[in-house]
């Protein structure tokens, strides 16, 4: 799914199973029910309840077009 911060619009998807993430800090552990942001050649895990604060989802082109008809 599309979600942005306040400025900024990344890729993010629910993970199901553990997970190491190689992010620019360093090797970082994801659980099930993290967050992966996809920021251009980055990612990282966010947990459920930081994705909620920070984050909101944004409509895709194909769902305000499906909308309109």
């Amino acid at each position: 799914m599309k979600c942005r911060t306040k400025n900024r619009i990344v890729e993010a998807y629910l993970i199901t199973c553990h997970m190491n993430i190689h992010t620019p800090d360093g090797t970082v552990h994801a659980s099930p029910g993290d967050y992966i942001i996809l920021d251009g050649c980055e990612r990282y895990p966010v947990k459920p309840g930081d994705f909620e604060q920070m984050y909101e989802p944004v409509e895709e082109p194909t769902e305000i077009l499906k909308r309109r008809t």
